[in-house]
Order: C-alpha cells, then sequence, then structure tokens
C-alpha cells in the first residue's frame, strides 16, 4: 500500500506528487493520501520523495537508519519506470 501525505502547509505541493497518484491509480497500485504518522514512517518497507528536479527518489537511510534493507525497494522500482514510461510519452512527445 502506498501511503501519500495529505497536501498541506508542511508539504510543497507540486506535479510529480500529482503524476505519481495518477500512475498509482492507473496501474492498480493501491494507495491512500492521508495523514501518515511518524511511526509508520520510521517503520516503512520503503519511503520515497518527489520533486520537479530529482523525480522520484529512493529514501535508504532515515536518520542513521536503513529504511527496509537499506536498498530501493521493489514498488519504488516499478514506480520508477512507470514514471520514466510518462516522462518518454507524455512530458517528451509534447516538446
Amino acid at each position: 500500500m502506498l501511503l501519500a501525505p495529505i497536501k498541506n502547509h508542511l508539504m510543497l505541493p507540486g506535479i510529480t506528487y500529482d503524476v505519481v497518484l495518477e500512475l498509482a491509480a492507473q496501474h492498480g497500485l493501491p494507495h491512500e493520501v492521508r495523514d501518515v504518522t511518524e511511526a509508520e514512517t520510521r517503520n516503512a518497507d520503503e519511503l520515497w520523495m518527489c520533486s520537479s528536479t530529482k523525480e522520484v527518489l529512493p529514501v535508504v537511510m532515515l536518520d542513521g537508519r536503513a529504511v527496509g534493507d537499506g536498498t530501493p525497494g521493489p514498488v519504488f522500482a516499478q514506480m520508477y519506470d512507470w514514471y520514466q514510461e510518462f516522462k518518454a510519452k507524455v512530458m517528451r512527445a509534447s516538446a
């Protein structure tokens, strides 16, 4: 299950965030947008961040501790592939 924080004053909303959620829905990846607790964050198998410049980026260390096994996870790898495919089809097609 992909958990994404609600857009609020604690985050800078962006297009990449929206695209990630659209790709999750399009490909049937279960996801939920809601407040994510600190405990959920610290115990997550995978953490990602997204931005226009970094696209989708795995977070493998949090406060000096490995996230999951300390390497990018399989769900990240799938989302990264979907994002690159999206970029090639949609973003570059309009250029």
